[in-house]
């Protein structure tokens, strides 16, 4: 005898929604599976949901406003909305009063393109702003959903780093796929790009909750005060009180083997904030990535303490081809202000400057 259909009765919808602090906005923003579901061969067992019991549900239970559908129609694999049989969803939501929003996304294994990604997250902001209550939906709410989740605490402040730990903090599994992962952290980059173009130079120091004297804010710190970091590519910054880091380039050696340092050029900028840590590597979890295989999946971890010391703190995380200094191998070391650190005989960065 088969395991009995899970629905909207055994199964209310369930919506998480970001915490308010890291949100810090009138409304508020939550993820879900999506409504109305019928899977009868899905891996936790077959669906059988009630598509209006479930809207119902997200408008009085929920005080839902807005819902963002990101399921695709064909466009990449296949025609969700007819597999999870809510080829409707839309003009059902409409006739509640909802305001729906389609912006389709490939399920998995499949970058998902930025501009429209981008455009979204910037409606939802608004939206927010204003005070309304929006509801994302994938198959699951867990990948694309948690994606957008996480790109909307970008577009705040937070690192991609901080940003998925909130969101898997209230969905356990989100943006588990290496392919959502890549495109949150493209967002990053390219919106913080955005962010400075359209920037007067008497705004950057709003940005980052400094002063135009560079001396810390008075306000209270908003969600956007924990960032402290830049993403490879990304215009470089000064911020009040960080350690500043550049990469240099490639050992002359390796750069005639042809080793590349994708995605970072020379010039890059990257900062660390007292009392934080920035991780290097080849996965792409760490705060630099540079994906060679000469550079192991975490490398080594700098961290920055001016209280203690006024300089970095180096540790390599026992890496195989090592993190170099002045021609020797560490396992922790001070890194002085104005000297090269070289990983794993290659890569070459700077200890510029603090703040």
């Amino acid at each position: 005898m088969g395991e009995p259909n899970k629905t909207s009765l055994s199964h209310p919808l369930h919506v998480d929604f970001l915490p308010h602090e890291a949100l810090g906005l009138r409304g508020a923003l939550g993820l879900c599976a999506t409504p109305g579901r019928t899977d009868l061969d899905a891996y936790d067992g077959p669906w059988r949901r009630d598509l209006d019991g479930d809207l119902d549900r997200l408008i009085g239970f929920f005080h839902a406003d807005v819902l963002v559908t990101l399921l695709e129609r064909g466009r990449y694999v296949r025609d969700e909305f007819a597999r999870l049989a809510v080829g409707d969803i839309a003009l059902r939501a409409q006739s509640r009063g909802l305001r729906t929003e389609w912006v389709p996304m490939p399920e998995g294994g499949v970058p998902v393109d930025i501009e429209p990604l981008q455009s979204l997250v910037e409606l939802l902001l608004h939206d927010m702003r204003d005070g309304r209550v929006v509801i994302t939906h994938c198959r699951d709410g867990l990948g694309r959903s948690g994606l957008v989740a996480c790109c909307c605490l970008v577009a705040l402040g937070a690192s991609p780093r901080e940003a998925l730990e909130t969101v898997r903090t209230i969905r356990p599994g989100a943006v588990d796929d290496a392919a959502h992962r890549q495109s949150l952290r493209s967002f990053d980059a390219r919106w913080r790009r955005r962010l400075l173009a359209r920037a007067q130079p008497s705004d950057i120091s709003d940005i980052f909750s400094v002063d135009a004297g560079l001396r810390p804010s008075t306000q209270p710190p908003r969600p956007s005060e924990p960032w402290r970091k830049s993403a490879p590519g990304s215009v470089p910054l000064s911020l009040a009180g960080a350690a500043t880091i550049r990469f240099v380039g490639m050992v002359e050696k390796a750069a005639r083997a042809g080793v590349r340092a994708a995605p970072l050029r020379p010039g890059d900028t990257f900062h660390v904030a007292p009392a934080h840590t920035l991780s290097v590597g080849r996965s792409p979890e760490n705060d630099i990535t540079i994906g060679d295989s000469r550079l192991s999946r975490y490398h080594c971890l700098l961290a920055f303490s001016p209280a203690l010391e006024p300089d970095l703190l180096v540790v390599d995380l026992d890496s195989r081809h090592g993190t170099w200094m002045g021609g020797r191998e560490l396992v922790t070391a001070r890194w002085e202000l104005g000297s090269e650190l070289t990983l794993a005989r290659s890569f070459r960065f700077r200890f510029e400057s603090i703040g």
